[in-house]
């Protein structure tokens, strides 16, 4: 398994590097939304997400438990580090458990927090958080805010300090709500969400946008088909909105924003 990894570490380091081919010095490369080029790359590493859960092989199960996962974590971040991709301006480590709705983060591996790995080999922290709508025999339309504001809360209390992200969210097609009015909503939580404590906001969210088989049902998760797909006139005016990055026009990721600050 370790040279799996070593070999993915390797990769992912000459990937970053710049002209000297070494990362972790000042010509490593930046990333741009859109187009980009060879030269204009950083990279988020997001190992073993949503293991809170219960659909993954390194989720907590009767073989494995919490720690399990704590161990893996901070052993594969050690062998990328020994790859020399010890920059935080290279390479953000993300942290990011499942929610379940309303009831917060989901538990059915246990608390959460226990598989926590650390402030020392964690940059951001956020949750995967999706509005399955009637897709399911128990679930129903929700709203970005309920599937997202208590979870988001608890790993902000995990994680003192870390920048907060929503590295996965989606609301699917045709499945008792009005898609177009969720991507209103979305735009309007994220962009006024603060944590209670010390008034965090959301610093980086990805939407999932794909259609695939979800269990024994096809789900439409897809906001955009193609550059001139204009099915749904608020997701393309959240990318146009003057703090999203990406929509028409390709503007640099500098190294803060890149960490969350």
């Amino acid at each position: 398994m370790d040279a799996r990894i070593d070999r993915v570490a390797r990769s992912v380091s000459r990937f970053v590097a710049g002209d000297d081919g070494r990362p972790g010095t000042a010509d490593d490369r930046k990333v741009y939304i859109r187009p980009g080029t060879a030269d204009d790359r950083k990279v988020y590493i997001r190992p073993g997400h949503e293991m809170n859960g219960d659909w993954y092989r390194w989720s907590a199960t009767s073989r494995q438990s919490p720690a399990d996962y704590v161990d893996a974590y901070r052993h594969i971040h050690g062998r990328f580090d020994a790859a020399g991709l010890t920059s935080r301006n290279a390479v953000q480590y993300i942290w990011s458990p499942m929610a379940c709705g309303n009831q917060g983060l989901c538990s059915s591996g246990g608390n959460p927090a226990d598989y926590y790995p650390g402030g020392d080999v964690v940059d951001w922290v956020g949750v995967d958080a999706y509005n399955w709508g009637n897709t399911r025999s128990r679930s129903t339309w929700e709203s970005p805010e309920t599937i997202l504001r208590r979870s988001l809360d608890q790993v902000a209390d995990i994680a003192p300090g870390k920048p907060l992200s929503i590295p996965e969210t989606g609301t699917p097609s045709d499945a008792g709500g009005d898609k177009n009015q969720w991507f209103n909503d979305l735009y309007g939580f994220t962009s006024y969400y603060r944590h209670g404590s010390d008034g965090r906001g959301v610093k980086m969210m990805n939407y999932f946008n794909v259609a695939k088989n979800e269990g024994n049902r096809w789900i439409d998760w897809t906001a955009v088909r193609s550059s001139d797909d204009h099915r749904f006139p608020a997701f393309a005016s959240m990318m146009r909105r003057g703090n999203v990055l990406g929509g028409d026009t390709a503007r640099h990721v500098s190294t803060a924003a890149f960490r969350g600050r």
